[in-house]
């Protein structure tokens, strides 16, 4: 029922676009915001689950599902899977080795190892505008960009078939994408180009802004520590590492908890990726339990709204030391 109701927000928008003639600039923005409402719920609690197999038994069906909505966001499935899946849940918050918090712009810096610059003074109040630009980016250039990463760190086979396998793909896709929202809309309404940028824009705004605000406080947060290693290998219990890099957010809030797809639950979900996030309020009594009973550190904020307050202290503090 979620995933029809989130794909629900991604293509009505889009049927009134072309239905609909005369829709003012202000009216225009509202669609593009709606779009990315459904745009980045399909991101977080379609796509995430299906991509970590946690959506449907089969391993076909996942594939499918997360590659269909990788399709229609912008993303790229098989680059996904190895930043976040293998790298990010392997690697939390390793200095660079997980690619989540190494940001594309030096204008961020989330980590204490990263190179400490005199505007990241300033972090805590621009990086919020920089969120909202993250996934129009990530269409844009950062899926190519980690595709060539990705080779270089031994993914693919150089320039053998597979990688350019890889990279007609991503091109298909990214044909598909922009044919979609662009080409259509451009081809069959009323619509100047502009206008249907207007739209484009805003959808990546609002996504970009929801996907950053989900995932930057579960890990760059008051509390969550950072490690750096040598030798590729993190020295500490990886349920360990986990529990002190990853922190909880607003877990009593179940609206929340619904349309974040259970990420609010990032500890529950570091430790158990390939199950459902509806168990995930179950599992955290049990998971903070265990916690208790060892001694060893459960992070977690009562609100969405602390959170924020929280990550943008660690933002405020990384700007400085």
């Amino acid at each position: 029922m979620k995933a029809l109701i989130m794909f629900s927000l991604l293509w009505i928008p889009m049927i009134v676009l072309h239905v609909v003639p005369n829709i003012p600039w202000y009216g225009l923005i509202a669609l593009g915001l709606l779009i990315g409402s459904g745009q980045s719920g399909i991101g977080l609690s379609v796509m995430h689950d299906a991509l970590h197999a946690a959506f449907f038994k089969s391993k076909k069906w996942n594939d499918r599902l997360g590659t269909l909505s990788m399709i229609f966001v912008g993303g790229y499935a098989s680059n996904w899977k190895m930043q976040h899946n293998q790298l990010h849940h392997s690697y939390t918050n390793v200095h660079g080795v997980d690619l989540d918090i190494n940001p594309p712009s030096t204008l961020l810096r989330f980590s204490p190892y990263d190179p400490l610059k005199k505007v990241h003074k300033y972090q805590y109040l621009y990086a919020w505008f920089l969120y909202s630009l993250m996934s129009l980016f990530w269409c844009i250039k950062k899926d190519f960009k980690d595709l060539y990463l990705f080779r270089e760190l031994g993914f693919y086979d150089g320039k053998g078939s597979q990688f350019k396998k890889e990279v007609i793909t991503l091109i298909f896709h990214r044909v598909i994408y922009f044919g979609f929202w662009i080409g259509l809309p451009v081809l069959f309404t009323s619509y100047t180009i502009w206008q249907i940028l207007l739209v484009f824009l805003f959808k990546h705004l609002f996504t970009g802004f929801a996907l950053a605000v989900v995932f930057q406080p579960a890990h760059v947060s008051d509390g969550s520590s950072f490690e750096i290693v040598d030798d590729g290998e993190v020295k500490e219990d990886w349920a360990i590492h986990q529990l002190k890099t990853t922190v909880n957010f607003a877990m009593t809030n179940k609206i929340f908890t619904w349309y974040a797809g259970g990420l609010n639950f990032q500890i529950e979900h570091h430790l158990f990726p390939s199950v459902s996030h509806v168990h995930y309020p179950k599992l955290a009594e049990i998971v903070k339990r265990t916690a208790d009973e060892f001694g060893i550190p459960y992070l977690s904020h009562p609100s969405f709204r602390s959170a924020l307050i929280k990550h943008g202290i660690s933002l405020y503090q990384l700007g400085r030391a």
